[in-house]
């Protein structure tokens, strides 16, 4: 029992368990869910934190390492923009995942000043990449994937995506490599094997944004010994002087380009993305696609760069700014992120929130490059900083081109990193009542990562349970699906970001509930007002219970969001037709006529609506004609008016000019 204490205010056993975590946090995935990865190691996250602040309690001592405090003013903006959010529901989640990864921070950095940590740590990043590797080429050659790089997106691992499984299999280098090249026996060859093993499956993967990232960290490590003598050089405060400067100047030209952008460039509407590429192209799902959504970012960031729109609601404003992108139109797939974490960032937390994650970055890497340099330590140390810096560098490409900020896997390697290059800076030691807060928050906010995870875990499995459903038509089911989830106030939006009330509000129209259909709709649509789905159903709810007017005005709200939404241009076509505003009808066929002619020419309602609008047209047409004309008119089949119609079109010319040229034959 005396040992046993010992070990535990020596931190031996919390090692000894973070080190079994980090191995298996790979077999943390669960399949029958709709992310198999994010919500389980979410949950995971949460444990991981709170059985480590329960160590940590029988140590008597604390010790914080120098700069940990930086990543605070981060964490108060992403709080801050709880109150503002569009749905602060959402915002919630990203602000617990990184309150969870600061809380692993403070909690292991006391853990690495055992001199063996590291090598703890690297032994169970062999064990974890080892599983990684193994499953991924298992699924390599049961796909046949090197014959067929289409297979190759299949080759995923436990990562859930090629590109992700790559990236993480990158930010495990700097482990891999010190085992490789300072372990010792077993370990070193299995380390040495798994690295080449790892650098193997990334050049087959054909990732090139991880394929950049490694070459820069390669270079990084190559010439960051001669950097950290330069950096040493210079005086502390000086740089520190420098950095200042630099924010406040990239702030100041943010301001100047805003009060600038301001008087020219105006809402969501004038802001959609235009940028001059074909047809073919425009539907690249790579590159164009993401220059599409970087774009779009840009002007949701001009329109909100003061504060951005709030954590997490990067996806619920994005549709009012890019929905003109091919595959969102219709509605057919709802971005979730812009495919680069820094505009991410900016975008939802403003030019203050992006400077202050910035700053993260830079004094970490400032941190490694003068531990690098430091003749106090170790060459092994040396080294060992030097991996860690060229690993955290090439983070940040790759999240130049990703999405690593959302992935629990990448984060948690991440912040190792970063714990261990804080490990070798000076500590202060806190006082007994401030250790005491410090655990006890770091053990509550353990425990509400855990609940978290655990209902954001069942609300994904029943969503899938909810599609079902709903493909099945079965709308009974359904709605047992989503009063499930009603009290679950952790999940309301699914992860393609449709609030689950749309479902019940579906399941209710469609057993013709209609008042609870609108008032779940309703609070969907508060949930996510732009989303184009939501509005539709929306609209075509006050069209059943007869508020026309709202019905038009909705129908409007869905093709502002998106003005290539071609159902919805049906719906409103539909809307003034039978409510007896024929020109407006016609009118909106014929502006949307080209639309329909590029992106759905087969539609198979199109021909419908537009046999009735134009004969509706038609007879509103004849009744200002004079007695001569309409009797003539009356004579005129259905062809022939259609055939009108069409020329009116081929020729720019008024439908009223193609009949009267017509009657004038």
């Amino acid at each position: 029992m005396r040992v046993s204490l010992k070990s535990l205010r020596n931190g031996h056993l919390a090692l000894v368990f973070l080190s079994f975590s980090i191995a298996i946090i790979p077999l943390v995935y669960i399949k029958d869910i709709l992310d198999p990865c994010l919500a389980p190691r979410l949950s995971f996250l949460g444990l991981l934190v709170f059985i480590l602040a329960f160590f940590a309690f029988f140590k008597k001592t604390w010790q914080v390492a120098q700069w940990s405090g930086v990543f605070i003013p981060f964490l108060i903006i992403e709080a801050l923009s709880l109150f503002y959010a569009q749905n602060p529901h959402e915002a919630f989640k990203p602000l617990l995942g990184d309150l969870l990864l600061f809380c692993f921070l403070i909690l292991i950095v006391f853990l690495l000043n055992n001199h063996s940590a590291k090598f703890w740590l690297a032994k169970a990043l062999v064990i974890c990449s080892i599983i990684l590797l193994a499953f991924a080429y298992f699924q390599l050659f049961e796909f046949q994937a090197w014959q067929n790089s289409e297979m190759l997106y299949q080759v995923s691992s436990f990562m859930g995506h090629r590109n992700l499984l790559a990236s993480a299999l990158l930010l495990a280098w700097p482990w891999l490599i010190f085992i490789s090249w300072k372990g010792k026996g077993f370990w070193r060859f299995l380390g040495t094997v798994s690295l080449l093993a790892s650098i193997a499956l990334i050049v087959v993967l054909e990732s090139r944004t991880v394929w950049i990232a490694a070459v820069v960290f390669t270079m990084v490590f190559a010439l960051s010994g001669l950097a950290s003598r330069a950096f040493r050089k210079v005086k502390m405060k000086y740089w520190l002087l420098s950095f200042v400067g630099l924010l406040i100047g990239l702030l100041l030209v943010f301001i100047l380009i805003k009060i600038k952008e301001e008087g020219s460039i105006k809402k969501a509407q004038e802001l959609k993305t235009s940028v001059s590429i074909s047809s073919t192209e425009e539907k690249n799902f790579t590159v164009s696609e993401r220059l599409l959504l970087w774009k779009a970012t840009l002007n949701m960031i001009w329109d909100n760069g003061w504060g951005g729109v709030g954590a997490g609601n990067w996806k619920i404003q994005f549709p009012a700014y890019g929905s003109d992108i091919w595959r969102a139109r219709q509605g057919m797939v709802q971005f979730q992120r812009p495919h680069n974490d820094f505009l991410w960032v900016l975008s939802e937390l403003g030019i203050l929130g992006f400077l202050s994650y910035l700053t993260l970055f830079v004094f970490i890497s400032a941190s490694a490059l003068q531990s690098a340099g430091n003749s106090a330590l170790s060459k092994e140390e040396r080294q060992f900083v030097r991996l860690l810096l060229a690993g955290l560098i090439a983070y940040l490409v790759a999240a130049q081109f990703s999405f690593p900020r959302e992935r629990v896997f990448h984060q948690i390697l991440l912040y190792l990193g970063i714990a261990s290059i804080l490990s070798f800076r000076k500590k202060a030691e806190l006082s007994l009542r401030a250790s005491l807060l410090i655990k006890t928050l770091a053990a509550l906010i353990g425990l509400l990562g855990l609940t978290f995870g655990l209902n954001w875990w069942q609300g994904e499995k029943l969503t899938v349970k909810i599609n079902q459903a709903r493909s099945e038509g079965n709308w009974q089911k359904l709605l047992i699906y989503t009063n499930a989830l009603e009290g679950n106030r952790f999940y309301q939006i699914d992860p393609v970001s449709i609030p689950i009330c749309f479902y019940s509000g579906l399941a209710h129209l469609n057993l013709q509930n209609y008042s609870q259909s609108k008032a779940d709709f309703e609070l969907a649509y508060k949930l996510h007002p732009n989303n184009i789905h939501v509005i539709n159903n929306l609209a075509n709810i006050n069209l059943l219970v007869g508020d026309l007017d709202s019905a038009i005005n909705f129908y409007q709200q869905a093709l502002d969001v998106s003005p290539k939404y071609l159902d919805g241009a049906l719906n409103l076509m539909a809307a003034y037709f039978n409510g007896g505003r024929i020109t407006e009808a016609f009118e909106f066929l014929v502006k949307y006529e080209p639309i329909f002619a590029v992106d759905r020419p087969d539609h198979p309602s199109l021909g419908l609506y537009r046999k009735a609008i134009v004969m509706a047209q038609f007879k509103l047409l004849c009744q200002s004609f004079d007695q001569a004309l309409r009797e003539f008119c009356a004579g005129l089949t259905e062809q022939t008016i259609m055939d009108c119609y069409e020329a009116a079109r081929q020729e720019e010319i008024s439908f009223e000019e193609a009949l009267l040229r017509r009657l004038q034959e």
